[in-house]
């Protein structure tokens, strides 16, 4: 497998609430934690209801050069919806499974440890996947994205694809493209992850 550059979340800069802020605050790419004792450096980069599967303003964050394809920085505007308009204090700061210490955690793929998305992104802990419990998710970064397809959940009928870690391939989630139902409109264009296909890495 050719070498492929990842995200990386800052643990110091992600305790700010999502509609307002990126996912994170420091746009640095680093290599996959398997090469970490090649050498290989990082590299700043500039800024120019449940459901269960049955069957403000992000920036995108770009790479110079070849790397670009392997990078995926899926940045939804900001939807207001009667869960997510509300300005109260947000769930990671309400729960502390989901801070360390009032600052917000980041998330990394189960099985490579590649950073997915930071618990400040949560608008929701009451969804069910595959595998058990799982978040709603505003935005996440490192993933490669399946094909479209309808799938019938409890609330309704939806677009969806699946969303895989972009190095390893692991099963992650979905990705919610449309909903066929007036009232579950805020979930386009955001994302579940499942608790049991990721792990707490910073």
């Amino acid at each position: 497998m050719g070498l492929r550059y990842s995200q990386c979340l800052d643990p110091d800069g992600v305790d700010n609430d999502f509609p307002d802020h990126p996912v994170h605050s420091k746009q640095v790419f680093c290599a996959h934690p398997c090469y970490d004792g090649f050498g290989y450096g990082s590299s700043e980069v500039e800024d120019d209801d449940e459901d269960c599967d049955t069957e403000s303003r992000f920036p995108v964050f770009y790479a110079r050069g070849p790397t670009t394809r392997f990078l995926y920085s899926h940045s939804p505007r900001f939807m207001a919806s009667s869960s997510t308009s509300s300005r109260s204090k947000p769930l990671y700061r309400k729960t502390s499974k989901y801070n360390k210490n009032g600052i917000a955690i980041t998330y990394g793929c189960g099985q490579c440890l590649t950073h997915l998305s930071s618990s400040n992104q949560i608008i929701s802990d009451q969804y069910t996947g595959k595998t058990g419990d799982a978040l709603l998710i505003n935005s996440v970064v490192n993933v490669v994205l399946g094909e479209p397809e309808v799938r019938e959940m409890t609330s309704g009928l939806y677009t969806v694809c699946d969303i895989k870690c972009h190095q390893c391939h692991k099963l992650l989630g979905w990705k919610y493209i449309k909903s066929h139902q007036a009232s579950q409109k805020f979930k386009e264009q955001r994302y579940i992850l499942e608790i049991n296909n990721m792990k707490v890495v910073a």
